[in-house]
């Protein structure tokens, strides 16, 4: 998935990041929890783009691991995973249509996610962090379905799938503000 490097008492060392469970037959994924902002704009007909940024963490990895591939004098520096952030940009585009206070729509978003894995490194008594980002293209359908708490508030929830690999998916809850009331659906 990813190597880098990280230096120790004038020494340099290289390692990689391999997760063996993931070939084609692997049922096993990764789940990540994000906190998302979006802002964009509409029309009138239920058209809409927006840009939507993304920042949480990992809640499970399968069997990654991380190992030198170099040794100095004194062996290898032993790495130990400390965390790990997800960070995406997407863009979307969309329709929606609603009733007094219920909207539906469909969107399809592209963009990127990443994964920024953070390590801490100790060889003898020098500690350092290292990091390895591994990121990747993002295309999403999804559905959302929202329902007005007040003309300029939202609840809601969507469901998404990836058109890129069958076994990516995500769920979501939002609170979404709105400039005009009802989002103008109306």
């Amino acid at each position: 998935e990813g190597t880098g490097s990280v230096a120790h008492e004038g020494e340099h060392f290289t390692y990689r990041v391999s997760n063996p469970s993931r070939g084609e037959g692997s049922q096993e994924r990764a789940v990540a929890v994000v906190t998302s902002a979006r802002i964009g704009m509409g029309s009138r007909i239920g058209l809409y783009g927006a840009a939507e940024f993304e920042i949480g963490g990992l809640v499970h990895e399968p069997d990654r691991r991380a190992e030198m591939t170099s040794t100095g004098m004194y062996g290898a520096p032993k790495l130990e995973e400390q965390s790990a952030l997800v960070l995406g940009a997407l863009g979307v585009v969309g329709f929606q249509r609603g009733t007094k206070r219920m909207l539906l729509g469909a969107e399809l978003l592209a963009g990127v996610r990443s994964v920024s894995y953070s390590y801490r490194s100790q060889y003898l008594s020098c500690v350092q962090t290292t990091t390895v980002a591994v990121a990747r293209g993002v295309i999403e359908a999804r559905a959302r379905a929202s329902y007005f708490l007040t003309p300029m508030i939202s609840l809601g929830a969507q469901l998404g799938t990836s058109v890129i690999d069958e076994r990516d998916w995500n769920v979501g809850v939002f609170l979404g503000g709105y400039t005009r009331a009802f989002a103008a659906s109306r």
